[in-house]
């Protein structure tokens, strides 16, 4: 199991290719059909927020990502958020494709700097967090 809570930009999923498209969410950890699920995890703590997304996940592994993502705080959605993303890193970890995407409040330029994976920015830029 990931030693850190990853979660999914705006609803997509990495494995689609087009992590910048936006739309609507996927079905959730449990998934549907032939393809391989899903699983979304919200976390909004200490003024940080983040969303991770597993795609790729063996049906076997679901319900553990889900119990993970509670003891860690969060909250399992169907997708993650449009609104407020600054951007997201999206890994390979095997078996997973993951997708960790940041929101206000944050620093886009930093986040970038401190994602060892492949950056990926919402259409039209990250969202301005105010001041």
């Amino acid at each position: 199991m990931l030693g850190i809570l990853l979660v999914a930009c705006g609803g997509r999923t990495p494995i689609e290719g087009d992590v910048g498209a936006g739309g609507g969410g996927s079905s959730g950890s449990s998934g549907s059909g032939g393809g391989m699920p899903s699983a979304y995890c919200d976390i909004v703590t200490g003024g940080a927020h983040v969303c991770t997304g597993y795609s790729n996940v063996p049906a076997s592994q679901a319900t553990a990502l889900d119990s993970q993502c509670q003891q860690q705080g969060g909250s399992v959605v169907n997708g993650c958020p449009g609104t407020s993303e600054l951007g997201c890193c999206v890994l390979s970890e095997s078996p997973y494709v993951v997708s960790v995407c940041f929101y206000c409040p944050g620093d886009p330029a930093m986040l970038l700097m401190a994602c060892s994976g492949k950056w990926v920015e919402p259409n039209g830029g990250p969202a301005p967090c105010g001041g």
